[in-house]
């Protein structure tokens, strides 16, 4: 029955409600474990945090067991991010995308897609250049420049572009389960 409940909850928060969730929950995770260290020993002539050695053991326990809740919680919203990004459509652009499509782009692909049109550049040409003591060796290109500048900026612009649309796409879509 607990777990329903965690359950629901996690079905009406956002994309984004969930991720600032997971940055809590590591908070709280870091902040216990500090109070974990603290109150796990002491040296025998020093007093206790709490009014008996039983309860000081007792918090020790506690404080550990809130933080293995406080990981599952974060990993049941973490798998409900991964689960509704594989399967939630977002109209972009031209066609639909899947959010991890869009993810994969923004975090790998586009840079790829830019690093690729960025190459076409005259390095290689200039550098062995300096090699020639002739006058009448040129640089010769096989690419249009201004067709690989339109390329990066579009490129570029498709990038700002998925950024924008996966922090709307975020900011209101729920998280789902699978079933």
């Amino acid at each position: 029955m607990q777990d329903k409940v965690a359950e629901t909850a996690i079905t009406e928060m956002t994309i984004t409600q969930g991720m600032k969730e997971i940055k809590l929950i590591r908070k709280k995770i870091e902040v216990n474990c500090g109070r974990i260290t603290e109150f796990s020993s002491l040296l025998s002539n020093e007093k206790c945090h709490f009014k008996t050695e039983e309860e000081q053991k007792q918090a020790v326990i506690s404080l550990v067991q809130a933080n293995m809740d406080l990981c599952r919680r974060a990993l049941d919203i973490n798998n409900a991010i991964n689960y509704t990004n594989i399967v939630t459509l977002v109209d972009f652009e031209t066609r639909p995308y899947r959010i991890n499509e869009l993810l994969q782009l923004k975090r790998t692909y586009s840079a790829l897609k830019s690093q690729t049109f960025k190459s076409m550049n005259d390095s290689n040409a200039i550098n062995n250049r300096r090699h020639v003591t002739s006058d009448t060796v040129n640089v010769v290109r096989f690419y249009d420049t201004e067709k690989r500048n339109k390329l990066i900026d579009d490129q570029d612009t498709f990038y700002s572009r998925i950024t924008g649309r996966l922090e709307a796409v975020n900011a209101v879509t729920l998280l789902k389960v699978p079933e």
